[in-house]
């Protein structure tokens, strides 16, 4: 208890020493390889599941659905876990998130239709079959804006997870250039964003995909945080 406590006034966040935080109603194991799961990721995990259920039915029959930067695979693990018929592609570049992803999966019974693979962004896509969704969570927090946070998020979290470069947009910018030839059509592609982001995500979203149809969503909050692009069909 004692050495909790010391790493809890050190300002280690308490996910680190529990080394679990539930998310979508599951538990997830976490380590400080990998950001720690927010409540505000269920909105775009629920607009994914909304856009599959329309497009596949309940259990989303037949889709491929990438989750890239998977972190603990909370994204990719909760929509497996949600959709017994779709399959799951979780990308990280650190091995240390894959691995805290990989158990996360077996943890949650979906071990079977998630598969971890290392690389940037969407990279190692184009080496798969073709994807009916991307999902992410990317960083979007400016590098200047990182001595900002809170200490448990500064000097604990992985920055890797946070630092979105002098705009905030550098991983955004990366990740569509990545995808785009990896789309089936129609496609769906959903980003986690910070509000003060949305006009920049917006307008990169319609500039690499200039036949999406692009719409922003709330969270609980009333906060904007999901930016969705939705392909027709070609």
């Amino acid at each position: 208890m004692r050495a909790l406590l010391r790493r809890r006034a050190a300002g280690e966040p308490v996910a680190y020493l529990l080394g679990e935080r539930e998310f979508f109603g599951r538990p997830f194991s976490v380590t400080p390889a990998v950001l720690i799961p927010r409540p505000e990721t269920e909105t775009l995990v629920e607009r994914a599941l909304e856009w599959a259920r329309q497009s596949a039915g309940g259990a989303g029959e037949g889709l491929r659905i990438a989750d890239l930067g998977t972190g603990s695979g909370c994204i990719a693990c909760t929509v497996a876990a949600e959709l017994p018929r779709a399959a799951v592609v979780a990308v990280d570049l650190s091995t240390g998130a894959l691995e805290v992803a990989a158990a996360n999966a077996q943890r949650l019974g979906v071990g079977d239709r998630v598969q971890t693979v290392h690389g940037s962004w969407g990279e190692p896509l184009r080496h798969l079959e073709r994807f009916d969704a991307v999902l992410s969570n990317p960083p979007y927090v400016t590098t200047a804006e990182l001595t900002e946070l809170d200490r448990d998020v500064r000097d604990h979290e992985p920055r890797l997870a946070l630092d979105g470069g002098a705009d905030g947009l550098d991983a955004v910018r990366e990740l569509l250039a990545s995808v785009r030839d990896a789309l089936h059509r129609p496609a769906y592609v959903a980003l986690e964003i910070d509000p003060r982001r949305r006009e920049g995500v917006e307008m990169l979203l319609r500039t690499a995909l200039q036949e999406a149809t692009v719409t922003v969503h709330r969270d609980l909050a009333g906060h904007d945080r999901v930016v969705e692009a939705r392909l027709a069909g070609g």
